[in-house]
């Protein structure tokens, strides 16, 4: 071999001397092929290390392990076929397969919730909005492993030999024959007797592991949304009623608004001071059980608007934006609209993001505004101030259209991570402790500052509902509990639960009722404190429910 010339694709200078005694066909090939049962091994190893805290990997059954192995030894061998170098191939999937761990761990921490098939859309939302995922996901993490992954190519481009230098295109299709034969046996074995997936992520992940519960959500039957199981009130058209009698609806979701109080008692109670008030004068409030914890807050919109919870939607819990978007669904607003409402939603954020420039049209909202109506509006931190969504909400009940308003407002200011933002100097709501960590002080000040600014808004809207001539209601919840994960480790967990009220600026003459526990239940609710009520009539054996404003007896 000491007279062996490398090839173009392979100079001289770039032969390493430990491989100079092996032929770089046969080394092109060996690397291919050994690379499947080394990265099998490999990436078995990394899905069992990486569950570590959702159940032993030894519970899961036989056809679990088969299906894991034979999709990573299909995208190998697919990675074979693109990459056309078989350690190359190697490092390609087993770094993307750390990604995806490293997202569910990320995930985990943060939301309480695995990875799941669905979340590989947000990939791109990360690319798109940055501030809202890599922070979880770690900045220095994501900048080190693309350079580390950059440099390793360029490694393995320039030493590695090229499959189609050496071999025809025969020869190459049978060694990717060869290569995707056993794993496509094993995933066919493991296909068949895989267990049907649960919906309850962490159960799957326990039973399944990580990749089989990807095909087990595939395979889970994409059915329409039941409407049927939505509130009555909401799916039957109410008659007509006089439009000076129906009462404005002023509806704010609060981003990660919960009552952080009880959970810390060092935070003062003046931080939800006109909560507190508001509450004593509501017609009900209580703690409500949401569909999220410290995102996804697009689940709790449509437990709210459509009144659906988890087993209603199915498979479509996890995103109803992308089924609400195709299939409609009767809601709260279009509910509203029958009756004679203006119905308004306010976002300040890309409408785009999660589909609601889609969604909310077929919800009933005659009006949309993002962010580009709020594109000069004041910020505090990295979002649109809450007094800025209060402000556009008196313009839209001061204006002279008759009809009655119904306005949804989604807030942004509260969204986190707190962490990114300067820590405060001096401190705002916490006093110096020195037995609380740094990081905890900062994330949890900055977060009582934008509750605060929540509070001051809902006062403010409380206000304007006062002023105004029509009967006004004003119902707030939570979407979420914030992500305060330095804090959560610190000081433990809150019981995931968010406040909610319903007020009137008219208590006196204001229908009260059944305090709803769940948010799917807080729509029909607020229906009822409008004067909505449900009536059944006996046909037989079956019924018949009648649904009208209560203006006069049926």
């Amino acid at each position: 071999m000491a007279g062996y010339a490398c090839p173009t694709r392979w100079p001289k200078s770039s032969c390493p001397p430990m491989l100079t005694w092996i032929e770089p066909r046969d080394l092109a090939i060996s690397l291919c092929v050994l690379g499947l049962p080394l990265g099998t091994g490999l990436s078995l190893a990394m899905d069992a290390i990486g569950c570590r805290g959702l159940g032993n990997w030894r519970d899961r059954s036989l056809a679990a392990w088969l299906v894991h192995a034979g999709s990573w030894g299909l995208c190998y061998a697919l990675a074979v076929a693109v990459l056309q170098r078989g350690a190359l191939a190697l490092a390609t999937a087993l770094t993307l397969q750390w990604v995806v761990q490293r997202s569910h761990q990320a995930k985990w921490q943060s939301l309480k919730e695995p990875f799941l098939l669905q979340d590989f859309e947000y990939f791109l939302d990360a690319i798109r909005h940055p501030r809202l995922y890599l922070p979880f996901f770690g900045i220095g993490l994501a900048l080190g492993a693309s350079l580390a992954a950059l440099m390793a190519v360029s490694v393995f481009v320039l030493l590695e030999p090229w499959l189609l230098d050496h071999l025809s295109l025969s020869s190459m299709a049978l060694l990717l024959g060869g290569l995707t034969m056993g794993p496509a046996i094993a995933l066919g074995l493991g296909l068949r007797r895989l267990p049907a997936a649960t919906l309850v992520p962490c159960r799957d992940l326990h039973h399944l592991g990580l990749w089989s519960s990807f095909w087990a959500y595939a395979r889970f039957p994409d059915t329409p949304i039941d409407t049927t199981q939505a509130p009555a009130l909401l799916r039957q058209p109410l008659l007509p009623v006089a439009l000076e009698s129906l009462p404005h609806l002023v509806i704010v979701q609060g981003e990660s608004f919960f009552d952080p109080r009880p959970w810390y008692d060092q935070i003062p109670r003046d931080v939800l001071a006109h909560w507190d008030r508001l509450n004593e004068q509501s017609i009900t409030h209580g703690y409500l059980k949401v569909p999220a914890w410290g995102a996804n807050t697009i689940r709790s919109e449509t437990a709210f608007l459509c009144g659906l919870n988890e087993d209603a939607l199915g498979m479509h819990r996890f995103n109803p934006y992308r089924q609400l978007s195709r299939q409609p669904v009767p809601s709260l607003a279009s509910a509203c609209a029958h009756m004679g409402y203006r119905t308004l939603v306010l976002h300040p954020y890309p409408g785009e993001f999660y589909q609601r420039d889609q969604v909310m049209p077929r919800l009933g909202f005659q009006a949309f505004e993002d962010i580009e109506s709020f594109r000069h509006c004041r910020r505090d931190g990295p979002f649109i101030a809450d007094v800025e969504l209060a402000r556009r909400v008196t313009q839209a009940l001061d204006d002279p259209d008759p009809r009655p308003l119904m306005v949804f407002v989604i807030t942004m200011e509260s969204h986190g991570p707190f962490l990114l933002e300067p820590a405060p100097d001096p401190l705002r709501w916490l006093t110096a402790d020195a037995s609380r960590p740094v990081d905890v002080t900062h994330e949890l000040d900055i977060y009582l500052h934008h509750l605060a600014n929540t509070d001051a808004m809902l006062g403010a809207l409380a206000a304007t509902l006062t002023r105004q001539s029509r009967p006004g209601l004003l119902c707030a919840y939570g979407d979420h509990v914030p992500i305060l994960s330095p804090s959560y480790r610190w000081h433990g967990e809150p019981d995931g639960t968010t406040p909610f009220m319903i007020w009137s600026n008219r208590p006196e003459t204001t229908r009260r009722p059944e305090t709803p526990s769940d948010l799917s239940q807080l729509a029909e609710a607020l229906l009822h404190t409008t004067g909505c009520q449900t009536t059944t009539v006996a046909t037989g054996s079956l019924g018949r429910s009648l649904y009208r404003h209560c203006k006069e007896p049926l």
